[in-house]
């Protein structure tokens, strides 16, 4: 029996009842998947149409490649899944509800937006990410997203908290809906990138 049914004084299996309102629901688990699939599949058609030339140059001095936004953007998704995989069978927080109030409207609005961030040295160390690996790699971080969805619909995912280094405790859920979100705003980062490219390749074939 799983750890977080268990009462803690008695050692008896707890009550359901209280932790029902921790399950992700159908509509959230819908949510989560169609976004992710939107923004994966937005994220190959931009990279199929960045020039090979364009792939590892830097739109400007301070930004990343096409190559790095993406590899990077891959990067978190494996550190975030494998973090939430770790914490499948944790205790559920008594004060769950009070930890992470509000936290999902707060990502909603401002994690696809915000501008130029810190990235942690593990997300950011690139080891050369070539445009033929792109597809496949998105398909095997979604086949692993919605596995762990899956495997997740009778935990208590938004009872299941642990820190986050901005935001203090965000839980299961949080955490999985932090992946279409940071991606989201990296797809954007990328359009921006690729854009840039293409204005300087019209720009340049007037010229002539």
């Amino acid at each position: 029996m799983a750890r977080w049914m268990i009462d803690r004084v008695t050692g008896m299996p707890a009550a359901n009842a209280p932790l029902d309102a921790a399950k992700i629901s159908g509509d959230e688990r819908a949510w989560l998947l169609e976004h992710l699939h939107k923004v994966h599949a937005t994220i190959a058609d931009v990279v199929r149409r960045t020039g090979a030339a364009d792939w590892s140059a830097q739109p400007c001095p301070a930004s990343w490649s096409p190559a790095q936004i993406v590899e990077h953007t891959l990067l978190v998704e494996d550190e975030i899944l494998a973090e939430v995989q770790a914490h499948l069978d944790g205790r559920p927080s008594p004060d769950w509800q009070a930890q992470t109030a509000g936290k999902d409207a707060v990502l909603r609005r401002y994690l696809p937006r915000i501008g130029k961030a810190l990235a942690n040295p593990r997300t950011s160390t690139f080891r050369g990410l070539s445009p033929d690996e792109v597809e496949p790699s998105l398909a095997e971080s979604y086949r692993r997203f919605s596995s762990l969805l899956r495997i997740s619909e009778e935990r208590p995912m938004k009872a299941i908290v642990w820190l986050h280094g901005g935001m203090g405790g965000l839980s299961a859920y949080l955490w999985l809906l932090y992946i279409p979100l940071h991606s989201e705003r990296h797809l954007h980062q990328l359009e921006r990138a690729v854009s840039k490219f293409e204005s300087r390749h019209r720009k340049k074939k007037d010229t002539l």
